[in-house]
């Protein structure tokens, strides 16, 4: 199947580890999400040359993601509902070109306040991890953002103002949920910040 393109397998009881794809370097899309795949994430999947969309989601994976996954051109990636941990930041930066970044309910740890934001990312979500440290300025400047949660994490201090900030608050339901249950967070749309430390960002019930 060296000429396969696409490969979508969902919803089904498939188990054991990821393929590894070695010898078919002409796939674009990858989504096996909802199925039983356990183990790690082969690095070998960061290897394959036109690559643009890998959908792991909703699997018992663990490990942590692969160095080599340090991708620039791949359009998105969806990880969420694993069980993985580590540094996921290597999946961002400036210059990178990924649009949708997924890492939802894992156990990723890392420092979010030297992540830089590509303009190119449109969809963000790093809820429900354990990455702490500041909301970089980056997150408030990168152009084409336009869904964002970073909720039930572990960040602390005042956010960045100005940029998608006054949009963010005016898409949600609730323009603080983008940014509840954290350790303590603070500043629009939030509470404002006090001289003394930062109360906790508010606790809100999703139902």
């Amino acid at each position: 199947m060296s000429n396969l393109n696409q490969i979508s397998i969902t919803e089904t009881s498939v188990s054991g580890n990821v393929p590894r794809f070695y010898n078919n370097p002409n796939l674009t899309t990858i989504i096996l999400a909802r199925n039983n795949l356990s183990h790690s994430i082969p690095p070998s999947l960061s290897t394959l040359p036109i690559l643009t969309y890998l959908d792991l989601s909703s699997n018992h994976l663990t490990g942590t993601i692969p160095k080599s996954y340090g991708w620039a051109d791949v359009w998105g990636i969806d990880v969420s509902n694993n069980h993985l941990h580590g540094d996921a930041s290597l999946l961002f930066s400036k210059q990178s070109k990924t649009g949708k970044i997924v890492l939802a309910n894992n156990s990723f740890e890392f420092d979010l306040s030297y992540v830089e934001f590509s303009d190119n990312l449109f969809w963000l979500d790093i809820s429900h991890n354990k990455i702490y440290g500041k909301v970089p300025d980056s997150f408030a400047t990168a152009a084409g953002l336009g869904y964002a949660n970073l909720s039930f994490n572990r960040l602390c201090g005042e956010l960045p103002q100005g940029g998608n900030m006054p949009y963010f608050d005016f898409i949600m339901v609730y323009g603080a949920a983008v940014f509840a249950n954290n350790s303590c967070l603070c500043g629009y749309p939030l509470p404002p910040c006090s001289s003394s430390s930062p109360a906790p960002a508010p606790a809100l019930v999703f139902s």
